[in-house]
């Protein structure tokens, strides 16, 4: 199953830190399970409960609820809440996100999905530019957050459509950032013998090194592992 929501398990957790290792597996197993139907839920989950739209879990030796929204077809399950107590079936009926009507609006208008074409793809970047060009400054909180699903979308389909097998070697950043900032292996935070080796795959990064470079770069020690 597609589990969305993690982070409202995760900040539960820094509440309440003894159910953290028992969130954490709930969520493992959820990701590997194959469900059908709701018989296909109570037979990982047996105490699971429908209620109404919603699908409400027991974790952690009864010391929490789940409450989820969870779609067979599509195999997607979206966590909505994480609970201490017993929830009464008229609470559920209550607990739903309030949506921000601008932000209704926009969505109605603009409709985001992830592209399957390059024409798709074109009209999201497009409204994603008109939101650009407002200036950060400039955008309302609901522009701000169409603009962060809009980039979520867009970087999902060309992740997947452009990336493959196109990743660089740490020594290939490393080069190509030297090359781009005209620097000496002498001008970098490590040994200029040490880059050298690097360079030519005598040597790789480790784990300091690549965090020395991604200070010195500003980018994420990972380019460089």
């Amino acid at each position: 199953m597609n589990l969305a929501g993690v982070e409202r398990t995760v900040e539960f957790a820094r509440k309440h830190p003894t159910l953290k290792t028992a969130l954490k597996r709930w969520a493992e197993v959820l990701e590997g399970a194959v469900w059908n139907n709701p018989a296909d839920m109570k037979r990982t989950f047996r105490s699971a409960d429908v209620v109404g739209n919603q699908s409400v879990f027991t974790v952690g030796g009864n010391k929490c609820r789940l409450i989820a929204l969870v779609h067979y077809k599509s195999k997607r399950v979206l966590i909505q809440h994480v609970l201490t107590r017993r929830v009464r079936p008229r609470e559920l009926e209550r607990m739903t996100t309030t949506v921000d009507p601008e932000y209704a609006k926009l969505l109605e208008h603009i409709q985001p999905r992830v592209p399957r074409d390059k024409d798709e793809s074109a009209r999201l970047l497009a409204e994603a530019e008109k939101l650009m060009k407002k200036g950060e400054a400039n955008l309302s909180p609901a522009e701000d957050s169409l603009l962060g699903t809009l980039f979520a979308l867009i970087h999902e389909y060309e992740r997947s459509k452009y990336t493959h097998g196109m990743k660089s070697t740490p020594a290939e950043v490393l080069r190509f950032l030297m090359e781009e900032n005209n620097l000496a292996p002498s001008d970098l935070p490590l040994p200029a013998s040490r880059v050298s080796e690097i360079l030519s795959g005598k040597r790789e990064v480790s784990k300091d090194q690549a965090k020395a470079l991604a200070a010195r770069f500003r980018v994420s020690p990972a380019l460089f592992i």
